[in-house]
């Protein structure tokens, strides 16, 4: 499960374990996590930009922040494509 989790934060996701026990009946562990996951999608943005050498085949590390400190789940780096 570490490996998945570290994948999943690398790309800016999240992974969650999820056994059979979990799917009990109304407001389970399982509906706590669909909820979130809901409530995640819900308040989702895009951002982009433009690299000035975005063919140069180099990976680049990425950092987002925000002005009041708000926490923001990102994929950390890209490589930029060779033509």
């Amino acid at each position: 499960m570490s490996v998945l989790r570290s994948f999943a934060a690398d790309s800016g996701g999240r992974a969650y374990l999820v056994s059979e026990n979990m799917l009990g009946g109304k407001n389970s562990q399982f509906d706590r996590i669909l909820a979130q996951i809901a409530a995640e999608l819900r308040s989702q943005y895009t951002l982009a930009y433009y690299p000035a050498h975005p063919d140069d085949g180099r990976y680049h590390d990425i950092r987002v922040s925000t002005r009041y400190g708000y926490y923001v789940r990102a994929r950390k780096g890209y490589v930029g494509g060779k033509s």
